[in-house]
């Protein structure tokens, strides 16, 4: 289980130390000899380094890893305008976020999705009602944040449960969207403990059905 106010000063301080996404660029011509390079920008060479790897933490240890930029905190009218268009309250723990530590832009995939001017997230666009015709899929959607490829996790505001979204494998006529079995507070303590997947959308090998992978499939999957 994870509390709100653990889960906030876990995330904090990641933010605090400029921590705070999964990939994040080393500095400019060093350790190009750990791997192939990931990144290559208008003639400058440097690396990518994914949290939680082996490179990753030797990088950070000698000092190649720049802090992140500072975050921005959501506006108050940001946080009351997203409200108010999704006719419920954001978590608690997710309007102390926005509100505290940045509007978006730290966490999982490319980082929370912003509110109005947050970011991803530049022309406001804010929740709405799914109302009865989206089937089975959440009815207040909230997107959380994109993991590239099209797939998604998103907060569906009407009871605070997670969902993900993987069109890549689903034939016609399956939903790409599934329930993932947790609030706000476990999706992002997983993450910060280096525990939460991607969402991905499998075909239960017993009854043909598809749902989301386990963590056991994806931990195999990914060898």
């Amino acid at each position: 289980m994870y509390g709100d106010d653990e889960v906030f000063a876990a995330l904090a301080r990641l933010v605090t130390a400029g921590e705070y996404l999964d990939d994040r660029p080393g500095r400019v011509g060093v350790g190009l000899d750990l791997g192939p390079l990931s990144r290559a920008e208008q003639g400058v060479r440097r690396r990518t380094y994914s949290r939680g790897t082996p490179e990753y933490a030797e990088a950070l240890a000698r000092g190649w890893l720049d802090p992140l930029p500072p975050l921005t905190p959501a506006p108050l009218a940001a946080v009351e305008e997203a409200e108010t268009a999704a006719g419920v309250a954001l978590p608690p723990l997710l309007r102390r976020l926005y509100l505290d530590l940045g509007n978006g832009g730290f966490g999982p995939g490319a980082g929370l999705i912003g509110l109005r001017g947050g970011h991803g997230n530049p022309a406001g666009v804010l929740p709405a009602p799914a109302g009865p015709e989206a089937g089975d899929g959440p009815r207040i959607p909230l997107s959380l944040c994109d993991w590239g490829c099209g797939v998604t996790s998103l907060l569906d505001l009407a009871d605070g449960q997670v969902w993900g979204a993987d069109p890549n494998p689903a034939p016609k006529g399956v939903s790409p969207l599934f329930r993932q079995q947790m609030d706000v507070a476990e999706w992002f303590g997983r993450w910060v403990d280096g525990r939460l997947h991607q969402p991905w959308l499998v075909e239960d090998p017993a009854t043909g059905r598809w749902r989301g992978a386990t963590d056991a499939e994806y931990a195999e999957a990914m060898g």
